[in-house]
């Protein structure tokens, strides 16, 4: 869109305005918060899917090892939760 002036442009912030101020605030909190949920996580829009399902096991391997919990009798005692290494 081209402008000649300011003219327009002093129309249209001034429109946002009026209808921002005459929007009840519950009304924009809740526009506010749908907004939030709609966006996705910034991992996702910028690396894709992949890491973004690497982190969420991670974060769920970290919940499991918790200082002060059990540790899974049979974690840590196979081949491939020790990524090669020997058990003995």
């Amino acid at each position: 869109m081209k402008m000649k002036d300011g003219a327009e442009y002093v129309k249209y912030v001034t429109a946002r305005l009026v209808r921002y101020i005459d929007t009840p605030s519950e009304e924009r909190r809740r526009i506010r918060l749908d907004a939030r949920k709609r966006k996705e996580p910034w991992l996702v829009k910028w690396f894709g899917w992949a890491p973004y399902s690497v982190l969420l096991w991670y974060r769920s391997m970290k919940t499991k090892l918790r200082p002060g919990t059990r540790m899974p009798a049979d974690l840590g005692q196979t081949e491939e939760n020790n990524h090669g290494r020997s058990t003995s």
